[in-house]
C-alpha cells in the first residue's frame, strides 16, 4: 500500500514517482480526490494531478490492471456539517466528472462509480472519524474489483524460469 493522509492527487503522484511499490503490482486500486475537494483545489489542478498520478502508475506498472474509484458523495460524509457538506458535495460531483474524463485518457484504467445508492446500501460505511471509508466499504470495493478481474489479468507477468537440478 502506498498512501499519505491528507495527500491530494498531485501529492500521491509524487509518492508514486518516488517509490518502487507499484512496479510489481498486478492490480492497483486508486482512491484519491476527497482531499482535492475539501482543500478547494482548482479544476485544472485536480485534472493535472490526477493525470500525473495515473501516468506515474501506468508508467511504473504497465502490465497492471488499474482501477480508479470515483469520488464518493462528499455530502454524505458524517464528519461534514451542513451547509459545508452540500457545498463540498456539489464540488465533489464536478471533480468526479473531470476524473471520469481523465480516466478515459488511459486505456489500462477502469473507473468505478461510487454512487449515493451504493453508499446507502452499506451498513457502517465510514471509519470512526466519519470521513474515511470503513472496513465494510473497502469490502464492497474489493468485491467490485474482484468481479471485474479475469485470470489473464493475474497471469500477465512472466513466471520465473526454473533451472533443472542435476
Amino acid at each position: 500500500m502506498l498512501a499519505r493522509s491528507g495527500a491530494d492527487a498531485g501529492g500521491v503522484a509524487a509518492l508514486v514517482a518516488g517509490s518502487t511499490v507499484v512496479a510489481g503490482a498486478d492490480v492497483i486500486a486508486v482512491s484519491v480526490g476527497v482531499n482535492d475537494v475539501k482543500n478547494l483545489r482548482s479544476d485544472a489542478a485536480w485534472r493535472a494531478g490526477l493525470h500525473d498520478l495515473l501516468s506515474e502508475i501506468v508508467g511504473a506498472a504497465p502490465a497492471a490492471r488499474v482501477f480508479l474509484l470515483g469520488l464518493p458523495p462528499v455530502d454524505r460524509l458524517p464528519a461534514l456539517p451542513r451547509p459545508l457538506a452540500d457545498l463540498l458535495g456539489a464540488r465533489g460531483r464536478r471533480l468526479d466528472r473531470i476524473g471520469a474524463q481523465v480516466a478515459r485518457d488511459f486505456a489500462g484504467v477502469t473507473r468505478l462509480e461510487f454512487t449515493a445508492d451504493e453508499l446507502a446500501a452499506v451498513q457502517d460505511p465510514f471509519a470512526s472519524d466519519g470521513f474515511h471509508p470503513g472496513a465494510a466499504l473497502h469490502e464492497v470495493f474489493a468485491r467490485e474489483i474482484s468481479a471485474l478481474l479475469t485470470t489473464s489479468d493475474l497471469m500477465k507477468r512472466p513466471q520465473p524460469t526454473r533451472r533443472a537440478v542435476r
